[in-house]
């Protein structure tokens, strides 16, 4: 029984028609780790020994993504909102708080970490790192302006919305991103 596991294993690692069901494997490996260690540093943690920088870039990304969101609102949709600091309030008073988990840091640090875990070229990495961490930051305010829409028509499912498709969202925008890279972009050479 032991040896058949060992040798499917060898199979599976070794064997050249497996190589992409081994990438599959290695993002959701990496991904749960990471998502393990994150809950961990920030938990037991609280980010030390880097708190204080944790916590300002986090500060900063949250009143990004609050800015952000109030322009799109107000200049775009023409949907009236107001504002307290960090919140939005609907026309129906449904109060959103942009908290610190709002920041989109933890989706921007775990696909930073795959692309740099997973092989390419370093030149390819320099600059599709920031441009998905960019990609990420404005699928975070997308997913803002979802929740306004959803206090204003739906408040009672807010709640659903946030701890199961919209968190989806970013995890699927993280898996578009590394399936572009591990697809096209990671042994990418520019003509010079």
């Amino acid at each position: 029984m032991a040896v058949g596991i060992i040798t499917n294993l060898k199979i599976f690692f070794n064997d050249p028609q497996w190589k992409k069901v081994r990438g599959l494997f290695w993002f959701c490996f990496i991904t749960l780790i990471f998502h393990i260690l994150w809950r961990i540093w920030s938990g037991s943690f609280q980010f030390a020994p880097i708190q204080n920088g944790i916590n300002q870039i986090r500060s900063f990304l949250i009143m990004q993504v609050y800015n952000e969101t109030l322009f799109i609102l107000n200049h775009i949709l023409n949907i009236t909102v107001t504002t307290e600091p960090q919140s939005i309030i609907t026309s129906n008073k449904v109060k959103l708080i942009l908290g610190l988990g709002s920041a989109g840091l933890k989706q921007m640090c775990q696909f930073a970490i795959l692309i740099i875990l997973f092989p390419g070229y370093w030149k390819n990495k320099i600059w599709f790192i920031p441009i998905g961490i960019i990609i990420i930051h404005f699928t975070n305010v997308f997913r803002m302006l979802c929740f306004v829409v959803l206090a204003m028509h739906w408040p009672q499912q807010i709640e659903y919305a946030h701890d199961n498709y919209l968190r989806l969202l970013f995890y699927i925008v993280i898996f578009i991103l590394w399936l572009l890279w591990v697809g096209n972009i990671n042994y990418l050479k520019f003509k010079k």
